[in-house]
């Protein structure tokens, strides 16, 4: 049986292509020092010294200050940006690693939702498209929420894909539930997406 599955052809297609995935984001990410906005708004806002209650401090005196209101991104993709900086340290290479760990996380699952809604080979197709896209590869780059946002995003299509297209379970539905307030937690423009889920 793990013979089966470690010598199948697609599964050794699959771990190619993500591990290309995962090279593309990480190749050269540091060549390029940190876009003044992608310093104040993420690297300076996510220290790892502050409290929750001193990041959301800082965050809304930053939001002040930038904006002249409050920062429009919530404050929890700064707190999770914050425990990892705890964990693995305060550096601006760390801030673009914990982008390129999500982005090469989320093309796992948009292959699962794929492989729900359509054939083998498409799905192939889709995730090389997914891995190669040059938008993609180059936010996963920078020390910015939309990396981090596109794997909760994947989650949470691939839970919805799951419950209408093969069993809808008591539990499934209560993690759907989640992930739709998890994914707005972290930024409200996951709403029409949440809204789009409703409406099919």
């Amino acid at each position: 049986m793990l013979k089966k599955v470690i010598f199948n052809k697609n599964n050794l297609y699959f771990v190619l292509i993500i591990i290309v995935g995962c090279f593309v984001r990480y190749y050269n990410f540091d060549k390029y020092g940190y876009w003044l906005d992608e310093y104040w708004g993420t690297f300076y806002l996510s220290n790892p010294e502050l409290t929750f209650s001193g990041l959301k401090e800082r965050i809304f005196d930053f939001g002040k200050f930038q904006h002249g209101m409050p920062e429009p991104t919530p404050i929890y993709y700064y707190y999770f940006l914050n425990i990892f900086f705890d964990n693995f340290g305060y550096t601006a290479q760390n801030g673009r690693i914990f982008s390129i760990i999500f982005s090469s996380m989320s093309l796992i699952f948009f292959f699962l939702i794929s492989k729900i809604i359509t054939s083998n080979f498409n799905s192939f197709v889709s995730l090389i498209l997914i891995t190669f896209n040059i938008f993609l590869i180059w936010e996963a780059q920078e020390a910015r929420v939309q990396s981090f946002n596109l794997f909760l995003v994947s989650i949470n299509l691939y839970i919805f894909c799951y419950l209408y297209f093969q069993k809808m379970t008591i539990s499934v539905s209560t993690i759907y539930i989640i992930s739709n307030f998890l994914m707005l937690s972290v930024h409200p423009l996951t709403g029409p997406i949440i809204l789009a889920n409703s409406i099919f």
